[in-house]
Parts: structure tokens; sequence; C-alpha cells
């Protein structure tokens, strides 16, 4: 019995099968995990170029042609375009406001707001501007014919942590501004494989705003 312990513990034989299987899951973690965070890194910088892309390409428009509904699509569709391969109209959407500080009582308002490029409709699909969702935005405006103001929590409402617009005295009179909010939602691919060995990477919105000034005269109303 003892010759028979001694033999069974000097035994080698499936030794790298069990140190293979000790360090197969670190192995998968490196890999999908590296893989995954290759995926995020690729999408935020396609969100982040989409967010100036377009922010850039709706500045340069003039006051006439902005009021021709079919430039707002063409702007639109440039969304999927620059997110190929990621394009999912479902996963996506674009937020424009063009807000203004009237002369007559320093405050800042609304002029209009328009929603497209998608259909994504969740709970962080929301306008810092005037806190509405994606498909809250009825017929593209904010609020229909009249602009409302907003005093009351300037910063938070559009540059939150910064100062740039930390008080209504940040725009001159007669000033007209565009925000771009950008968002996409990051679906990952092997979230099932990673949470079997215990690593959650769940899904979430990736939100990312431009603000920019028209170079073309401003861009406050629409048809």
């Amino acid at each position: 019995m003892r010759r028979f312990l001694r033999r069974w513990l000097a035994h080698a034989q499936g030794v790298a099968l069990v140190e293979f299987a000790l360090v197969l899951p670190l192995l998968l973690m490196l890999f999908f995990g590296g893989f995954e965070l290759a995926r995020y890194i690729l999408i935020t910088q396609r969100v982040e170029k989409a967010g100036y892309t377009l922010a850039d390409i709706l500045t340069q428009t003039t006051p006439e042609a902005i009021k021709d509904p079919a430039n707002f699509v063409a702007v639109f569709n440039q969304y999927s375009t620059i997110m190929t391969p990621y394009s999912d109209v479902t996963m996506q959407r674009i937020i424009f406001t063009s807000v203004t500080k009237h002369a007559a009582d320093h405050n800042i308002y609304i002029d209009w707001q328009e929603a497209g490029g998608g259909t994504l409709d969740n709970a962080d699909t929301v306008s810092i501007v005037n806190h509405k969702q994606g498909g809250d935005i009825v017929n593209g405006m904010a609020a229909p014919n009249t602009p409302a103001p907003f005093n009351a929590g300037i910063n938070d409402l559009l540059m939150p942590g910064t100062s740039q617009l930390a008080d209504p005295r940040a725009m001159a009179d007669g000033e007209n501004m565009i925000v771009t909010e950008v968002f996409f939602f990051y679906q990952p691919l092997v979230n099932r494989i990673l949470g079997s060995i215990g690593i959650d990477i769940g899904p979430g919105t990736i939100v990312r705003r431009t603000y920019f000034h028209p170079r073309n005269g401003d861009l406050n109303q629409l048809t």
C-alpha cells in the first residue's frame, strides 16, 4: 500500500490538463476582456467623432438652408455612416438644440429642438437643455412657436462641472449656440461569457455633447 501511494503521488500524467483548467478562466478573461475593451474604445471614438462632425456640419448651414427639413434628414443620416460597422438605428439618437440669449431680458431661451438619427429612447437619452427624452420631443420642437426661458440652474442644464455657461452672462446678448447631444447604447457582445467567470461588463448609453456657434448666421428659426 505504501509503495502504491508513493507511485501515485509521484505520478505526473494529467498535470498539464489540471494546470490548463486552473488558468483557463484567466485566459478567457484576458482574451474576451481585451476584445471587449478594444470594441468599447472604438465605439466611443466613433461617437465622439460623430458629435463633432455632425455639430460642425449643422453649424456651417445657413439660416435659409436650415429651414428645409431635408437638410436635417441629411445630417441625421450621417450618424449611421460614421458609426459603421457599429451602426444600428435602434441603438442611437441625436438631439440638436438651438439656444439664444435675448437682449430684451438677458435670459437664455430655447429656440428649437430636433431629435433624429435613430430610435433610441431609453432613460439616458435625455436632453440636458430641457430634460426631455428623444421620443418626448414632439414634432422636433421643445417649445412650439414660443421659446421657453430657463434661468435657474443654467450650469446644470448646459455644461455641468464647467464654468463656460455658469450663468446667462457667459453668453452675449443675441448670441446663438447649437447644443449637439449624441447617444449610443453600448451592448457588450461577450457579456454572458465574461459573466460566467465573474466579470460583468453591463450595457450602457454612451453620451457625448458639443457646443458650437453657427458660422454663417444665427440658426434660431425653423419653418
